[in-house]
């Protein structure tokens, strides 16, 4: 019984690390947070390339000012 138990556990711990390792993450051009694709709290689209954002107040900073955050992320 405990072996199998142990068994389960590493089982779920490795499709939850295996998960965490194949999602597609980005890079929040306001705080530089790195951002999980799939369940991002907002997004916005800019000349074809799609940003995300960790939070809303992120995404409003970044759509009140745009040139300032792309020309920090070009340095």
């Amino acid at each position: 019984m405990y072996i199998k138990s142990k068994r389960i556990l590493h089982a779920r711990v490795y499709r939850w690390a295996l998960a965490r390792v194949t999602a597609r993450m980005a890079i929040d051009p306001v705080c530089n947070m790195t951002v999980d694709e799939a369940t991002a709290a907002a997004t916005t689209e800019l000349n074809g390339m799609k940003l995300y954002f960790c939070t809303g107040a992120c995404k409003k900073a970044f759509d009140s000012h745009p040139e300032r955050y792309l020309s920090r992320e070009r340095r």
